[in-house]
């Protein structure tokens, strides 16, 4: 008899916590430290109204690509080429004109031109009498051609 209630009381004591339990999860019992199930209320009235046709979701508009950031402004620096014909028409002025023939002997003769356009007339006919005789000639047509060569204006907007 002893091992009857040994065995008995212990199934007993289990299952009728089995059952506390079950009854809380259906929702008979409400036992408010035990984890329960919600149950749907019923409803007793029913309706027989047509339901609105619900539209799709509208799909999320496409994330656009984003904008490259804008390119800086590149200004491009133009070497001022009359301030350095200036320049340069100054230094070969000061120098005489023996010491000048060699460093223009490498020289085009449209380059050399441009620069002795802006000289002093007495300077530049001494160093065109250094010159050799050929070279002198063809210095003096592209001193010409130069010289007749208009100055560039301004337009507006620039």
């Amino acid at each position: 008899m002893k091992k009857v209630i040994f065995i008995v009381l212990p199934l007993i004591v289990i299952l009728g916590a089995g059952a506390v339990v079950g009854l809380n999860y259906v929702g008979i019992l409400k036992i408010p430290f035990l984890p329960h199930q919600k149950v749907a209320k019923k409803t007793t009235k029913k309706t027989t109204v047509a339901a609105k046709p619900v539209p799709p979701p509208k799909k999320a508009d496409p994330i656009p690509p984003p904008t490259p950031p804008p390119k800086p402004k590149v200004e491009v620096v133009k070497p001022d080429v009359e301030a350095g014909e200036k320049k340069l028409a100054t230094l070969w002025e000061a120098m005489d004109a023996a010491q000048l023939v060699p460093i223009v002997q490498d020289w085009k003769d449209p380059d050399v031109a441009r620069i002795l356009v802006r000289m002093d007339a007495g300077k530049v006919t001494e160093f065109l009498a250094a010159l050799d005789p050929v070279r002198a000639s063809k210095l003096s047509r592209a001193i010409e051609a130069a010289a007749a060569k208009p100055k560039p204006t301004a337009t507006p907007g620039t």
